[in-house]
């Protein structure tokens, strides 16, 4: 009977001495990293742990929900990472409070033979309990070790959004700046087009006061023709008074002859010029009071010549001619008129 007596003593020490706060380290503490995991009542995080999005990403409500959820993630590891060392530490002083006591020889005034099994049955009992204490202790670690490895990544999140946010602002201000440029870009596109029918009005007076208009019509080569046509660019409306010069190019003979000059379907006359075959200079028909006013910003020209062949050499950049074949790098010519339009002051 007090075998028995100091057997239930011994077990109810034992079972003392053992890790109470094996369950609530551990069990509790997992229990509130479990529901951080999940959070739904906050709306934190999903089950995933994947961040749950309330806002359009590019949104500063987004940025701010990106803080508040890494904050408040940050505050409760922190928490639970407190408890988890508290725990780890308290369960440690247990096990080297159960290892000193696994040392220690049987109470007293008990026979031989019950003091042996009485402490044999304990020594068992605190064994097994410190066995169980190193366990809980070492599974403790790991979860310190993980809640500390969690709240430094959420520190670190937390920053991340911080200066995310302060990028949004910024993004926010060079837009609204672009955006302001912009209109000022567009708005000042608007009087363009205004201004460009004030200048033409304005440039098209001016063409009308312009000066004369000299243009060489002419007909290269050795072989002659009756009809040397052209076009005169001109201005539509403007009206001009027009002369008339024909080059001296095999022209002496009074049957050789400018039979008529056409401009812009207005017959100007004949025209029979002095001087010899070679003298290749130019002389002025004598058309006196020709005025033509032209509907479009071409008008054509034809020289009609009679009986005359190849005499002269010219340079087509000049006007200079010569006789055929005295001045090398000319061209062959069988007519050359030279019109002048001057257009008359409004």
């Amino acid at each position: 009977m007090i075998f028995r007596v100091a057997l239930l003593f011994a077990w109810k020490a034992a079972a003392h001495d053992s890790c109470p706060t094996k369950a609530l380290s551990l069990v509790q503490t997992k229990k509130e990293v479990s529901k951080m995991h999940t959070l739904e009542g906050e709306g934190l995080l999903s089950k995933t742990g994947d961040l749950a999005v309330v806002a359009t990403r590019s949104s500063k409500a987004w940025v701010d929900n990106l803080f508040v959820q890494h904050s408040s993630r940050s505050a409760q590891l922190q928490d639970a990472h407190e408890k988890a060392t508290n725990s780890l530490q308290a369960t440690r002083e247990k096990e080297m409070n159960l290892l000193a006591k696994s040392q220690t020889t049987p109470a007293p005034n008990l026979t031989a033979h019950h003091e042996n099994s009485s402490a044999h049955y304990r020594e068992k009992l605190l064994d097994a309990n410190a066995t169980q204490c190193r366990e809980c202790g070492n599974a403790e670690e790991a979860l310190v070790a993980a809640t500390m490895a969690a709240l430094t990544a959420h520190t670190a999140a937390q920053t991340a959004a911080a200066f995310l946010k302060q990028a949004l602002l910024n993004y926010a201000t060079a837009q609204s700046q672009y955006d302001a440029a912009a209109a000022r870009a567009n708005a000042a596109e608007q009087p363009i087009a205004a201004n460009e029918a004030i200048k033409a009005a304005a440039c098209a007076s001016i063409v009308t006061h312009a000066g004369p208009i000299v243009k060489v019509v002419y007909s290269a080569g050795t072989g002659a023709k009756h009809h040397n046509t052209g076009l005169i660019d001109v201005k539509p409306g403007v009206s001009y008074t027009v002369s008339f010069e024909i080059l001296r190019n095999d022209l002496q003979s009074s049957s050789e002859y400018v039979s008529d000059v056409i401009v812009d379907g207005q017959s100007l006359g004949m025209c029979n010029p002095d001087g010899g075959d070679y003298d290749c200079t130019f002389f002025r028909c004598p058309f006196t009071g020709k005025v033509v006013t032209p509907k479009t910003s071409q008008i054509a020209v034809n020289i009609k010549l009679v009986r005359h062949s190849y005499d002269c050499d010219c340079d087509t950049t000049t006007w200079d001619c010569s006789a055929e074949g005295r001045v090398p790098g000319r061209t062959p010519m069988t007519a050359v008129g030279r019109f002048t339009l001057t257009p008359i002051q409004a």
